[in-house]
């Protein structure tokens, strides 16, 4: 929430900012959470929400992006279900790609099932042949 302590969560990058435009508009006034220039308020979203949400784009609409990512886009998504909104545009940038996080735990159920399907590729010393293994030769594994 706008004014607290930012807490540990899993939503890189998205704490602890400093907000420069926040200041220019009032110098020297603290920010009481409305509206100040072009900005008309300040919104969050939990660490899961924002992962789900960017696990659901890349499912659903195969948008590969990172946790702030689905973080704006949940944020986005909650303001257009607004009944103000309706039959407004909503716009959110979405800045971090998913490609970042390969290793992040969002990805961890698709890194295992990535492991489990894909062979070890034979040969990892040699540069040729740029194809190791034939995909005719591969055998998925058995439904759980």
């Amino acid at each position: 929430m706008v004014g607290e302590t930012p807490k540990l969560h899993a939503l890189t990058g998205m704490s602890g900012m400093a907000l420069p435009l926040v200041e220019k508009l009032a110098p020297g006034q603290p920010w009481n959470g409305e509206k100040r220039g072009c900005i008309d308020e300040f919104a969050h979203c939990a660490t899961p929400d924002g992962l789900a949400t960017a696990n659901k784009l890349a499912k659903t609409e195969g948008l590969l992006v990172g946790p702030t990512s689905g973080a704006t886009v949940k944020v986005a998504i909650d303001i257009a279900k607004r009944p103000e909104m309706k039959g407004k545009t909503i716009v959110v940038l979405a800045a971090s790609s998913g490609i970042r996080y390969v290793k992040h735990p969002m990805w961890g159920p698709e890194c295992a099932e990535a492991n489990a399907a894909l062979p070890i590729p034979p040969d990892l010393a040699s540069e040729v042949p740029i194809v190791r293994w034939r995909s005719e030769d591969y055998v998925p594994p058995e439904a759980k």
